[in-house]
C-alpha cells in the first residue's frame, strides 16, 4: 500500500477544475499577448507605409511645384519676349507675327504642360488624402481590436464568475496532488 493521505473524487474534481481554470486564464491571457503583438505589427506597418507615402508625396509635391513655376517663367518670358517682337515690328512699320507662328506655339506647349503638371499636383493631393483616410481606418480598427479584446476578457471572467457556488474551488485551498489509477472510474 502506498502511504500519504487518500483524496476524495470531491477533492481531485476541485483539484482537477482548479487547473482547468488556471490553464483558462494561461491561454486568455496568452491569446491577449498575442492579438497585442498582433495591434503593435499592424501599427507599426501602418505607420510605416504612411511615411513613406507621405515622404514620397511631399518630394513628388515640391518636385511638381518646383517644374510648374519654371514653366510658368518660361511661358512669361515667351509671352514679354512676343510682346517686344510685335511692339518692336510695329514701331518699323513691319506686319505682326500671324498666331500659329513658333512663338505662338511654344507658348501653347508651355501651357498645355503647365496644365499637365497642375493636373499631376492635383492628383498628389488627391493620394495624400486617400493615405489620410487609410490611417484613419487604421486607428478604428486598432480601436476595435483592443476593445473586443476587453469585452473578450470580461466575458470569460463573466463566465467563470457564473459558476455555481457549489463547484466552485476555494482560492485558499493549497495545491495537492492526487494521482488515481489508471483504471478507476471517474464517477
Amino acid at each position: 500500500m502506498v502511504g500519504g493521505r487518500r483524496y476524495t473524487f470531491d477533492e481531485a474534481l476541485s483539484r482537477r477544475l482548479k487547473e482547468l481554470e488556471a490553464t483558462l486564464e494561461d491561454h486568455h491571457d496568452a491569446i491577449a499577448a498575442e492579438a497585442q503583438r498582433w495591434l503593435a505589427d499592424i501599427e507599426r506597418a501602418a505607420i510605416d507605409q504612411l511615411e513613406v507615402l507621405e515622404a514620397s508625396a511631399a518630394d513628388k509635391r515640391a518636385e511638381l511645384q518646383r517644374v510648374a513655376a519654371d514653366q510658368q517663367r518660361a511661358l512669361e518670358q515667351a509671352a514679354g519676349s512676343q510682346r517686344a517682337g510685335h511692339d518692336e515690328g510695329a514701331r518699323h512699320g513691319l506686319p505682326t507675327t500671324a498666331s500659329g507662328t513658333a512663338p505662338d506655339r511654344k507658348i501653347e506647349d508651355l501651357r498645355e504642360a503647365l496644365d499637365e503638371q497642375t493636373a499631376l499636383l492635383e492628383e498628389l493631393q488627391r493620394l495624400h488624402a486617400a493615405a489620410s483616410e487609410l490611417e484613419n481606418a487604421r486607428a478604428v480598427t486598432v480601436d476595435a481590436l483592443r476593445r473586443s479584446l476587453d469585452s473578450l476578457g470580461r466575458d470569460v471572467l463573466a463566465a467563470l464568475r457564473q459558476t455555481p457556488a457549489g463547484d466552485r474551488v476555494p482560492t485558499d485551498v493549497p495545491p495537492v496532488h492526487w494521482n488515481a489509477p489508471p483504471d478507476a472510474p471517474l464517477s
